[in-house]
């Protein structure tokens, strides 16, 4: 009886380390599981950040331009404001370039126009005078 309870403790002896190296490999199954989804996960939270962090580089780039096109706009008008002599003109470009703050951007032309525009007004208002002077 003792050589069978012998064996019967051995086999459950057995058993146990059988059962115990189960769980041990199901224990870390699931740890390698875990780790490869954190591994997945990490590896979508940085490809999302990397494509945020591209549209608001693009975002920043098509502002930018968006300036330079502006700016360039604002010189032209400026340029044309200036060449024509145009009081209107000069008056709306120096206003655009002053609203839209280019005036450290386009600082020689529009100090260039706001002169020019100071000029012909004091032009047509001495023109004015004349024409009330011609007047009987």
């Amino acid at each position: 009886s003792s050589g069978i309870n012998a064996e019967y403790g051995e086999r459950r002896e057995k058993e146990a380390e059988e059962k115990r190296k189960e769980e041990e490999r199901l224990a870390e199954e699931k740890r390698k599981e875990e780790e490869r989804i954190a591994e997945e996960k990490r590896k979508e939270e940085e490809r999302i950040a990397e494509e945020k962090r591209k549209e608001e580089q693009r975002l920043k780039e098509e502002k930018r331009l968006a300036a330079l096109a502006k700016l360039e706009e604002m010189k032209a008008a400026l340029q044309t404001a200036i060449s024509e002599k145009d009081i209107a003109k000069l008056k709306k470009s120096i206003a655009d370039v002053e609203e839209n703050n280019l005036v450290e951007d386009l600082a020689d032309l529009h100090k260039q126009a706001t002169e020019l525009l100071e000029r012909l007004e004091k032009i047509e208002k001495i023109k004015k005078n004349i024409q009330e002077l011609k007047r009987p």
